[in-house]
């Protein structure tokens, strides 16, 4: 109900019609950057929401299902936390996306060090940084999307984007599970 509330970008014209994914020419270099961030981010996010909570397990060697969802809750809680400061704070999507993705690199390399040290606080601190990779790397790259895509062909091109971080997360989420 809030969103049929929400003002249109467009005014309507012409008849609707099926579109299929398309991106303009002149806009693949920015539409490929953005959708590599945003495919990136959400693998990891991904493997929070799928893997993680089985490695959490194997780590601690327990089975307490609230200390199991701890690292994918704070995963998700601070990805939409750092999305909506991104989006208040009006930060460039180029500079959310290149943010996401250094958080990116440090999340990963605290989930691989979390092992050793069989720690619940490295794996949520892996988490809460994994978190602000996802909300202002994906953020960043939605919003790269919706400013190259003309008004007339923003479905198209949105569709784009997320056939790509989709098959990104797909091919990521089952390699990793196989490993």
């Amino acid at each position: 109900a809030a969103v049929a509330q929400l003002p249109e970008p467009a005014t309507p014209r012409g008849r609707w019609r099926l579109q299929r994914p398309s991106v303009p020419a002149g806009a693949r270099s920015r539409f490929a950057n953005a959708s590599v961030t945003g495919m990136a981010v959400w693998v990891m996010g991904a493997l929070f929401l799928s893997v993680v909570p089985s490695y959490t397990a194997e780590l601690l060697d327990i089975d307490n299902l609230a200390l199991l969802a701890l690292p994918t809750t704070a995963m998700l809680a601070t990805a939409c936390a750092a999305h909506a400061l991104s989006l208040r704070s009006r930060r460039s999507p180029a500079r959310s996306q290149l943010t996401g993705l250094a958080l990116l690199v440090g999340g990963a390399g605290l989930l691989v060090v979390a092992w050793p040290l069989h720690s619940l606080g490295v794996l949520t601190l892996a988490a809460v940084v994994a978190g602000g990779s996802l909300g202002l790397g994906f953020g960043g790259s939605q919003t790269e999307i919706n400013q190259l895509a003309p008004d007339d062909r923003r479905g198209e091109v949105t569709a784009a984007h997320v056939m790509v971080v989709y098959a990104g997360i797909a091919v990521a989420s089952l390699l990793v599970g196989r490993l």
